[in-house]
């Protein structure tokens, strides 16, 4: 089947396309904080689809500008908007810079130090000293975890540099700041041994990749941000559900020259940091008790000048009234539909003593033969090799009936049997 054709098929599925295509578009420009590639995958699908279109947006997407920041870009724009850290947004917030963050596209800050195993820098106490190459734009990140860990800044020797690599191989510095979806894949898939110490594990509970926009913007499209934010949740879902496919469709539409393989395992990372929160049914949603804990830590740290509230940060109205996206059915792992073969799913020998280590949570995207077209984890386990047992099996082994595209969710209060 083509990868379009499957995608559109999808989109049946989840109820993403209406089908209608409106008389007058509203034009929205949105400002991506990198290169096109599969960590804006759910929108540039969206796009790809025409999903933006028949909800009435004419939708532009921009690549990173390097001498002007994605923050005044947005707010200079009449009807912008776009996507940074979180803790850049309040600091250019705490600045005077009037923007709210509206959504995310990440629960989970992708962010981490990143140094070859060869080196042995496990923790940020083996760092002390050590030169660490940053983002130009990573700076309150990094500060943030380093005082969170009970170190000051000047106990490393920070610089800023670009995207590459090169820094870290050649050893002029020690670690460098990457993300987990990024700089870290092209490392394994060059078959580089790396510690990695990720910000979400040393306090920065963030969001990453935050949809923003000015307040201008949001008080004049309102009704049409809500639309992207809608679509745009449906393009992460159908992206997520077929990582392969949609990756291979990035690249030939957007992104030529990179990699397939490369944009596929980044993709199959994504879908941790994307559900990281809320689960596969409220992509994009935030959590107050998220900002509230980030906008106070930041002005604790001396981070920002001036404390942020809650209210002058962000707006939840919009996405908080999309409705969440319940499987078509919902099924346990002891209930299946007659006429189908579920067979328990292998638990290695090395776990069988402590049995089944936790609940399955996971979305199947059943094709008309019966046959699972995509497993997505929807709450990780605790190791990717455990994910990887489970969704293979279920993949490969597990078959129901023949009927119509559809789509499943294992439900987690039920622990797999041995």
């Amino acid at each position: 089947m083509k990868p379009l054709r499957f995608l559109m098929l999808l989109a049946g599925l989840m109820g993403a396309s209406t089908g209608l295509r409106a008389a007058s578009l509203t034009p929205l420009v949105f400002q991506l904080d990198w290169h096109p590639n599969a960590q804006f995958a759910g929108l540039l699908l969206a796009q790809e689809l025409g999903w933006y279109r028949e909800a009435g947006l004419d939708v532009t997407f921009l690549p990173v500008d390097q001498n002007q920041t994605v923050v005044e870009r947005v707010v200079a724009g009449t009807n912008w908007m776009g996507c940074s850290e979180s803790g850049v947004l309040v600091n250019a917030r705490s600045k005077g810079a009037p923007i709210k963050a509206i959504g995310t596209m990440f629960q989970a800050s992708p962010m981490a130090l990143v140094s070859l195993q060869s080196k042995g820098y496990t923790n940020l106490a083996r760092l002390v000293g050590k030169t660490l190459g940053i983002h130009p734009d990573g700076h309150k990140a990094l500060e943030f975890v380093i005082t969170h860990d009970g170190f000051r800044p000047d106990q490393f020797k920070i610089i800023e540099k670009d995207h590459s690599l090169k820094p870290l191989l050649d050893g002029s510095c020690d670690a460098v700041q990457g993300y987990l979806i990024d700089e870290v894949v092209e490392l394994e898939t060059q078959k580089q041994a790396v510690n990695i110490i990720p910000y979400y594990e040393h306090g920065y509970t963030a969001y990453s990749q935050v949809y923003f926009t000015s307040d201008a913007t949001l008080k004049t499209h309102r009704d049409a941000i809500q639309k992207f934010l809608d679509v745009s949740r449906s393009g992460w879902q159908a992206a997520l559900l077929q990582p392969e496919t949609t990756a291979n469709l990035v690249i030939d539409k957007y992104a030529p020259k990179l990699d397939p393989e490369y944009q596929r395992r980044s993709l199959e990372k994504i879908a941790r940091l994307t559900t990281f929160e809320s689960g596969f049914g409220r992509i994009g949603a935030m959590d107050p008790t998220t900002w509230t804990r980030m906008l106070s830590s930041l002005f604790e740290l001396k981070i920002i000048a001036r404390p942020v509230s809650l209210s002058e940060m962000t707006d939840f109205s919009l996405i908080n009234a999309l409705p969440t996206w319940p499987p078509i059915r919902s099924i346990r792992t002891d209930f299946h539909q007659p006429g189908g073969n579920y067979p328990d799913l292998n638990v290695p020998g090395r776990w069988s003593k402590s049995g089944f280590p936790r609940s399955l949570d996971l979305v199947v995207a059943v094709n008309p033969a019966g046959v699972p077209a995509s497993v997505m984890m929807v709450k990780a386990s605790p190791t990717t090799e455990m994910d990887k047992i489970w969704t293979e099996q279920i993949a490969n082994r597990w078959r129901w009936p023949a009927g119509s595209w559809r789509q499943f969710r294992i439900d987690p209060s039920v622990t797999v049997s041995q």
